[in-house]
């Protein structure tokens, strides 16, 4: 499975859940993407792309703000077809402290969120469990 973990500048949460995710879970790809092109190109991290969005399986917005952006930005639609073969989860986890015990405790918080989605190994056992969207899960 490909994750593509979205935030606003890609400069704390994003990677920082990259790094994690991408250490414990070693079956599946990971990459991190911020959505605010300004933000990115001041801190010169990594504004996502079409070629990131289309790659993914599983779509991890931090904040609906970022999904948000992230529709905008790669101009999809609620209805688009393209979300058959994808689910987008956002999180809602708050802020990241990096370095901290509340870090640690915002890391194993995520991963209990996108537990369900890591046990699955390929897309083929992707099952679409989606709340009211049909491709956004907001736990």
């Amino acid at each position: 499975m490909n994750f593509i973990y979205i935030s606003a500048t890609n400069r704390e949460r994003g990677p920082a859940l990259f790094r994690y995710m991408s250490s414990n879970y070693p079956q599946h790809k990971h990459r991190s993407a911020g959505v605010n092109e300004y933000f990115c190109k001041q801190a010169k991290t990594n504004l996502v792309t079409v070629n990131d969005f289309t790659s993914a399986d599983i779509v991890v917005c931090m904040e609906y703000i970022h999904y948000k952006w992230l529709m905008e930005i790669l101009q999809l639609h609620e209805t688009s077809g393209v979300w058959k073969t994808k689910v987008a989860i956002v999180l809602r986890a708050g802020d990241f402290s990096p370095g901290t015990g509340s870090g640690d405790d915002w890391l194993m918080k995520i991963e209990d969120k996108l537990a369900y989605y890591l046990a699955i190994e390929s897309t083929k056992d992707f099952p679409h469990k989606i709340l009211d969207n049909p491709h956004i899960f907001d736990k």
